[in-house]
């Protein structure tokens, strides 16, 4: 062993994250390439020892002192560190069947921080002239930037023996251990504080928690599955972005990053929207050709305005993006340690999005010697946000959706994916429009929730759900005039499928208008009766009632179901009726208060309250549980 040394920020997180589950895989790195041609597995072989070599971070490993603190050792150079897996005998049936389960089982390999090697290397041969290279790296040791360094390298040093050329490889002034040593010294500096206060500013007050509407129930635990969906952005789309970034002198990532902010607003009628992005991380020219953890995350805060145009909003936008890159280099945990935000177990802090931007360039390409490489698509692990988008440019503009398995469907992914080339059509061809014009559909999605018929079923739904029957009943059985019934946002757009909406009853006979006391709205189409209350509508035209828009409250940042609380609370045993509530209590403070009736089969207080952690999140239990009583005024 070479010496102990502290960590960095970034690697005291994921080591205390570890140590909290060690037996998560959310912070693997897996990568492979399909390797066509004349292989040298000799040179493949040194060109690995070099790089390991070269990066101390190859050979570290992380402990714990006996006062709880991390610290890492360097190890000294190992030896042959590529395993060969010889599949020549196989059939290709079996070969496939063999990687798959290869790749599979890899993605999930649990490191041991203690143990060091926090990765591996494995060289599959299936024919003389066809081979894969898999690598398995921990992200505590490497980020994405170190890929294209490690692919870079790789390539210098393999084809420099191939050619017999002289080796020539950038100096490296220092190894990732001086990075820690210098980033424990700075928290003092001015600077360093400036920037703490720019954040605890910019992300102070009440802050949002956007959350897409769900489609399965969000699990407690924060690593879950993920899959991935991809699609190109047309030619002409990305000439339109790119011409409306050189007028208002934004960068493309700038542009992508507004209309993905318009696109979230349309789906959680939303204007205060907070997104994660990462940074390199690497200002600093002594880091540049450095492989280790040095991936910052920024959160890029914005607060839109429906009434701006798409133009105005991406002059914000980009006014937020320069601050906040401007201010990055507070660790994110650091950050969130400052901002001390409302924290929820089964949420990320800040922020449940990622939005990322990457440019790809030759130098990211394995290109070797007398060999066709080609990147091969990695089964994916565990999500570490509701969802990822991620945005890559080279010949092509691409974006590769990462997203939870246990709370979206595929094919919401798919309608998101949908909608936000369609906002990026709108806003190419004319970037004054207003951000409350801008719609989310294709002409198709308007049947689904613009104009519905409904049928003898929904109008027996919407007549049960609602808590105003009467002039409900009285427009359901005219025959005066007729009627359809709209889901529309706040901006009086029809929403997407599966979204939240108010619903609306069309009606079309200006003398019935008195029905409706004053509860009523005109446009070109005629009237519209707001009902005050919130459904959505699937694909298939099916109505689900959400709630009366009363019993939608927001608490520190989260929508909460009043009626959803209130049916959890009468589900369970002895419990006759329950009123829930905000109340003003005397910290001046509105907890959410549960006036619960009983009967002789209750089972006590202590279960009760056991029984609702496990059902309800914590911002959805009642602080307050005030047993055998509901106001008569509230009954």
């Amino acid at each position: 062993m070479l010496g102990l040394y502290p960590v960095s920020s970034r690697q005291r997180q994921l080591w205390f994250l570890n140590k909290l589950d060690t037996y998560n895989a959310a912070y693997n790195i897996p990568f492979a390439f399909r390797m066509i041609g004349n292989l040298n597995l000799d040179y493949l072989q040194i060109a690995l020892n070099k790089i390991v070599g070269r990066h101390e971070v190859f050979r570290t490993s992380f402990h714990e002192s006996e006062d709880g603190e991390p610290f890492q050792k360097i190890a000294s150079t190992e030896g042959k560190i590529m395993e060969v897996i010889d599949l020549l005998k196989m059939s290709n049936l079996e070969q496939k069947l063999k990687i798959e389960e290869t790749f599979r089982k890899e993605a999930d390999f649990q490191f041991d921080l203690t143990e060091g090697s926090l990765y591996f290397f494995k060289l599959i041969i299936l024919s003389k002239n066809e081979h894969i290279f898999y690598a398995n790296i921990h992200h505590i040791i490497f980020d994405q930037w170190s890929y294209n360094i490690f692919t870079k390298e790789l390539r210098i040093i393999y084809n420099s023996l191939i050619r017999n050329d002289k080796l020539e490889l950038p100096n490296l002034p220092i190894q990732y251990i001086d990075y820690s040593s210098w980033e424990i010294g700075i928290v003092n500096e001015t600077e360093f504080k400036e920037q703490i206060n720019y954040w605890k500013e910019k992300l102070g007050g009440s802050l949002t928690n956007l959350e897409i509407p769900l489609d399965f129930p969000r699990k407690i635990n924060l690593s879950s599955k993920s899959n991935t969906y991809s699609f190109e952005l047309p030619c002409h789309f990305k000439k339109g972005i790119e011409k409306l970034s050189r007028e208002e002198s934004a960068t493309i990532y700038m542009s992508l990053l507004s209309i993905f902010k318009v696109l979230l607003y349309k789906y959680t009628n939303e204007t205060d929207i907070i997104i994660g992005t990462p940074t390199s991380g690497r200002d600093y020219g002594e880091l540049e050709n450095l492989i280790g953890f040095f991936v910052n995350t920024l959160a890029i805060r914005s607060k839109l305005d429906p009434s701006q145009s798409f133009r105005q909003f991406l002059k914000q936008v980009r006014g937020n993006c320069i601050e906040a890159f401007s201010n990055n280099e507070v660790p994110f945990e650091k950050l969130v340690k400052e901002v001390n935000p409302h924290r929820v177990l089964g949420y990320n802090p800040l922020f449940q999005i990622m939005f990322n931007y990457k440019h790809l360039t030759n130098e990211t390409v394995l290109n070797l010697e007398s060999v066709k490489t080609e990147s091969i698509t990695m089964p994916k692990g565990e999500a570490k946000y509701d969802f990822s988008f991620l945005v890559t440019e080279g010949s092509e503009m691409k974006v590769t959706i990462e997203y939870n398995v246990n709370i979206f469907k595929r094919e919401k992914i798919i309608n998101i994916s949908e909608y936000f080339l369609n906002i990026i059509k709108q806003v190419i061809n004319n970037p004054d429009l207003d951000i409350s014009s801008i719609t989310t559909f294709q002409n198709i999605d308007k049947e689904y929730s613009y104009g519905l018929t409904p049928t003898p079923g929904q109008i027996s739904l919407i007549l049960k759900s609602s808590k105003y029957k009467d002039n409900l009943v009285e427009i359901f059985e005219s025959s005066l005039y007729p009627k359809k019934i709209f889901i529309l946002n706040k901006d009086m757009q029809p929403v997407p499928p599966d979204v939240p909406g108010n619903l609306f009853i069309g009606i079309f006979d200006e003398s019935h208008i008195k029905v409706f006391n004053g509860n009523y709205y005109k446009n070109g189409d005629g009237f519209f009766y707001k009902t005050q209350e919130i459904y959505k509508v699937n694909h298939n035209k099916e109505l689900q009632h959400i709630a009366h828009e009363r019993d939608i409250a927001k608490f520190k940042g989260f929508k909460i179901n009043l009626q959803t609380v209130k049916d959890t609370i009468n589900n369970q045993p002895g419990v006759v009726d329950t009123k829930v509530v905000f109340k003003k209590d005397d910290k001046s403070t509105f907890p959410l208060h549960a006036y619960i009736s009983i009967n002789n089969s209750f089972e006590g207080e202590k279960t009760f309250k056991k029984k609702l952690k496990r059902i309800l999140h914590k911002h959805m239990i009642p602080k307050i549980l005030i047993i055998d009583i509901v106001p008569e005024i509230w009954k």
